[in-house]
């Protein structure tokens, strides 16, 4: 059990590095050169559409933030607000019901990129899947079972639904 803990730590601490480089140079390529077109990210969100049923969570997950780092850098375009605000629902999506916190985390932000979108389509589609994946599929029942309109105490935030 120490040997496999110790080569986890050993790979994690080598790679880490790697994949932190490549997704910065991805981002920085993004804003200098120019990243995708918009109907090309509407690609994308079409092909994770089917990909999410083949493919793990890891590994939507680990392309799921390459996206979103390259979709960051071209935000002055406001029709990436809604590809922004789909693909963070995505991401939201691969964090097991153990990490509520970061899967509500990635739903209140996405609820906010598509806010910021004003595509009202992206703004339902954001929220109708946070109130699903947080209350039917069980990431975090206590934020979903809070009505929607409803404010939250001080303390805690509302459902991503209610942004």
């Amino acid at each position: 059990m120490m040997r496999r803990e110790f080569l986890t730590d050993m790979a994690g601490t080598a790679i880490a590095p790697v994949i932190a480089s490549d997704l910065l140079a991805r981002g920085f390529t993004a804003r200098l050169v120019g990243g995708p077109s918009p109907d090309a990210w509407e690609a994308k969100l079409t092909a994770y559409g089917t990909e999410y049923m083949s493919m793990g969570a890891a590994d939507i997950q680990r392309r799921v933030a390459g996206e979103l780092v390259v979709i960051q850098q071209q935000l002055d375009q406001p029709r990436l607000w809604s590809a922004a605000a789909r693909l963070m629902t995505l991401y939201a999506k691969t964090f097991p019901g153990s990490d509520g916190a970061a899967a509500v985390r990635w739903y209140r932000m996405a609820a906010t990129a598509a806010d910021q979108s004003e595509d009202s389509g992206a703004q339902v589609w954001v929220r109708g899947r946070a109130a699903i994946a947080l209350g039917y599929e069980g990431a975090s029942l206590g934020v979903a079972d809070r009505p929607r309109g409803t404010r939250p105490s001080p303390s805690t935030s509302g459902p991503p639904w209610a942004c």
